[in-house]
């Protein structure tokens, strides 16, 4: 007779190290957010920090995934749990994607980090009886593998999610399976052996601040789907507010896509043009546009770009911009 095994109970150790992974999230996208209505001007695409950085928060959530799921796992698989988690993630996933549809639609988000995080939570349980060594191997398989198998055959939007395409999908999100499964395998690994080490997994913080990181880690999924409408919406009201104290300043704009409808496919479709006419294959062209395209996004310029309003110092970012797109080409 199998008896069901109950919830195991929640460790603070992994809670506050989400909790941090959360606080550096929530910096990371105020700096976006200022870019956004050009409050400042934080080289997000093409500064080696910003790149580490944000792979570096992202790096953490997925390991702690997959540190979470051997945990919650090892004393069995409590099924009706796993699966109401999965559907809670998938449905956060799905309100992200309707979401940025509604704000962004060009740049919708089919496959990012809540995507990626329901799918591993399912795929990583195929992972739980594997030794040790056999998952390590397959986590940095998984890391290797764009380099090595990226190219044209998977340039299909129902294969975006794989990762393996010749470029960057045009999306505000984009974790596909490849390569960030493997963090997560690396996770699932690390996870077997703290359970070897109970001054960790016994560990409960007292410090206000470390306690508060444990909360927001409790609460990550409620945390991510909120902060970002808030923190638009509160500088969005702030610099309204200020403009309509100030005389001479502007009305700030209501938040909506970074470009106009059909700006970004028209200008996707010039830039192709030109890059084909200069002699480089067509795969190479739609990935250094695209980047191009979502690097004015990303750094605020867009509207300034398509309006010929660019400053001196916007200008050497938009040149920044292209040069970092042109050494990321991929030729297949």
């Amino acid at each position: 007779m199998t008896v069901p095994m109950s919830p195991p109970a929640r460790i603070a150790m992994i809670d506050v190290a989400r909790g941090g992974a959360i606080a550096a999230m929530i910096l990371y996208h105020i700096c976006w957010d200022l870019n956004f209505y050009g409050l400042a001007r934080f080289d997000l695409l093409g500064d080696t920090l910003w790149l580490v950085l944000r792979d570096a928060i992202l790096g953490t959530f997925l390991v702690l995934v997959g540190v979470g799921l051997s945990m919650a796992t090892r004393n069995g698989i409590h099924w009706p749990r796993v699966t109401s988690r999965v559907l809670v993630i998938a449905g956060g996933a799905l309100a992200v994607s309707l979401a940025s549809w509604w704000f962004s639609p060009e740049r919708m988000i089919t496959f990012g980090v809540l995507h990626h995080i329901a799918l591993a939570s399912v795929v990583g349980l195929a992972f739980l009886g594997v030794p040790t060594w056999a998952v390590m191997v397959a986590a940095v398989a998984c890391l290797g593998a764009p380099t090595l198998l990226a190219g044209p055959t998977f340039d299909r939007d129902w294969l975006q999610w794989l990762g393996l395409m010749s470029y960057t999908p045009q999306t505000n999100d984009y974790v596909p399976l490849l390569p960030w499964f493997g963090p997560v395998l690396a996770g699932i690994a690390l996870g077997r052996g703290l359970d070897a080490v109970p001054r960790l997994t016994g560990w409960q913080p007292a410090a206000t601040p470390i306690l508060a990181l444990g909360w927001a880690g409790r609460h990550s999924l409620a945390i991510y789907l909120t902060h970002q409408p808030l923190l638009i919406g509160a500088l969005w009201l702030g610099l309204a507010v200020f403009g309509a104290m100030t005389p001479g300043v502007a009305p700030i704009p209501v938040p909506g896509p970074a470009a106009p409808p059909g700006a970004a496919v028209r200008f996707q479709g010039e830039c192709r043009t030109v890059c084909e006419k200069a002699g480089a294959s067509a795969n190479q062209c739609q990935a250094y546009c695209r980047c191009v395209d979502a690097g004015l996004a990303e750094n605020g310029l867009w509207l300034p770009f398509l309006n010929d309003r660019l400053d001196a110092a916007s200008q050497r970012r938009v040149m920044g911009i292209v040069q970092t797109c042109a050494t990321r080409r991929v030729d297949p």
